[in-house]
């Protein structure tokens, strides 16, 4: 069974990260079944972390009309978080 990750902040990044590296927006579903399906970050967690980068405006919300489930991609905002942390780890 993998380590668990419980702190907020690296669970961000690692939302961040795969939203970087995505070439489409993607709805809360796949992106939730793509972070937890490993069992190291749990869907809770997954969760209160992601509704805050969507607060924080790192992650920006796509409406794709009534019918279809809105879809996310990373922000400017969430770009510079993720350069932040790279220059941070690398220093």
């Amino acid at each position: 069974m993998p380590q668990r990750l419980y702190k907020d902040d690296e669970i961000k990044m690692i939302i961040l990260y795969l939203l970087n590296e995505l070439d489409d927006a993607y709805d809360f579903q796949t992106l939730s079944e793509i972070i937890v399906w490993d069992g190291s970050i749990s869907y809770f967690v997954f969760s209160q972390c992601f509704g805050e980068l969507i607060t924080t405006g790192a992650i920006t919300k796509i409406e794709k009309g009534e019918e279809f489930e809105p879809e996310f991609v990373i922000s400017p905002i969430g770009k510079e978080f993720i350069k932040e942390a790279k220059s941070t780890i690398l220093s």
